[in-house]
């Protein structure tokens, strides 16, 4: 609401289980430090870091986070947003989202706010949305988007300036799991070696086909230049 200036109808009172979407995130590197060594070549990847440094031609790159998200078949009442952007001084380890996606929005902070680049790749095979919208030339003109399917394909973007949005996938009926709750869980499917499985308190909700699951790997880099 902070990015899109989005206001709450008179009488209405907002409850977690309104943003209660089947979308599982996690987080593979932060502040820098990679959590799975085992990626670690995947997190400090030389052509992204050339990719960033191109994007702002800067001098230096530096590999600041990466996460990722999978969901099977979900809706998306997104509009748009704005990633969290980072300003010198104030940045997600000392201040809220809304307050530096405000700032951001603002574009009165411009001459304080850091370098990033993101460099965002999508696997999703299914024939039902699942594509990238975004707004390259702002939010009052027109959006591109990237097209499903997609498999290993992805962008170089600065997220915290250009609105964007992941769009909706898989079949209608199937996007929004009967008895999916905060605490359900992600898992392999155990009876289908490339399968997908929603589970709550132990038990079952939703099996996911590999052709119906969207995965998001995303790495956020930090750019400065002598």
């Amino acid at each position: 609401m902070a990015t899109t200036t989005r206001s709450v109808p008179e009488g209405v009172e907002l409850t977690w289980d309104m943003f209660l979407t089947p979308y599982f995130s996690g987080c593979l590197a932060k502040n820098g430090v990679c959590l799975f060594p085992e990626i670690e070549d995947c997190f400090l990847n030389l052509p992204f870091l050339d990719m960033a440094r191109s994007f702002w031609k800067a001098d230096y790159a530096k590999a600041a986070h990466m996460l990722f998200n999978i969901n099977g078949p979900a809706a998306n009442n997104d509009p748009a947003h704005l990633d969290g952007t980072e300003f010198r001084g104030i940045d997600l380890q000392n201040a809220p989202a809304w307050l530096l996606n405000t700032m951001a929005k603002s574009g009165l902070f411009r001459s304080w706010q850091l370098k990033k680049a993101q460099v965002i790749a999508w696997f999703y095979r299914g024939a039902i949305g699942g594509g990238f919208t975004y707004w390259p030339d702002g939010p009052a003109a027109l959006p591109q988007r990237i097209a499903a399917p997609m498999w290993n394909k992805g962008v170089v973007a600065e997220n915290e300036m250009m609105y964007h949005r992941a769009e909706a996938n898989g079949p209608v009926d199937q996007r929004m799991p009967k008895g999916l709750a905060f605490n359900s869980l992600l898992q392999a499917d155990p009876a289908v070696p490339d399968g997908w499985q929603i589970t709550s308190d132990g038990e079952v909700i939703q099996a996911i086909p590999a052709q119906e699951a969207r995965i998001l790997v995303h790495g956020g880099l930090n750019c400065t230049s002598t």
